[in-house]
């Protein structure tokens, strides 16, 4: 895994850490509300029974106030749920295989071993060449033996032209 993998799994990491915080503060005060509401309802329910008479209409109102808040508490849930399983899509559509790696591996190693081999084989035909250029130069006149030969033919030509001058 590198790098960019692990910080974006951190960076999800974090995410799901607060949304799991922001839940469990959104669970604590929806038990609040419904304590209230029940509370609220108990309330109700004995001023109901002093008066033996049902009131629909406080029933419906009541109600309609609880699917809001049920809806309200529920609605971010499943946008944040809906976010979080479309970035784990996101991350599961650019992993590699275990498969997949096993087999990359193998074939930087078998890339390497005759990478490895080729490199010790040049290095060997380079070697057997400089040995023949080296063979080769000791076989043929070497630059002391030029330089030793043209200071005898000069000193050869400097004998010549003094024993051709008259002597004074």
């Amino acid at each position: 895994m590198d790098q960019s993998e692990r910080e974006d799994l951190g960076s999800i990491q974090t995410r799901v850490h607060h949304l799991e915080q922001g839940l469990i503060g959104l669970s604590k005060d929806v038990r609040e509300g419904f304590s209230r509401i029940t509370e609220q309802f108990q309330a109700q329910a004995s001023r109901f029974e002093q008066e033996r008479r049902p009131q629909w209409q406080a029933y419906g109102v009541m109600l309609t106030a609880v699917a809001l808040l049920g809806t309200m508490a529920y609605w971010p849930v499943r946008e944040q749920q809906t976010r979080l399983e479309t970035l784990i899509l996101k991350m599961d559509e650019g992993k590699v295989s275990r498969e997949e790696f096993i087999l990359t591996q193998d074939r930087g190693r078998e890339y390497r071993e005759r990478a490895g081999a080729d490199l010790t084989r040049t290095t060997a035909d380079l070697q057997r060449q400089l040995d023949d250029l080296k063979r080769a130069a000791g076989e043929t006149y070497s630059l002391r033996d030029v330089v030793v030969e043209l200071k005898q033919n000069q000193k050869e030509i400097q004998d010549m032209v003094l024993r051709g001058r008259p002597s004074p």
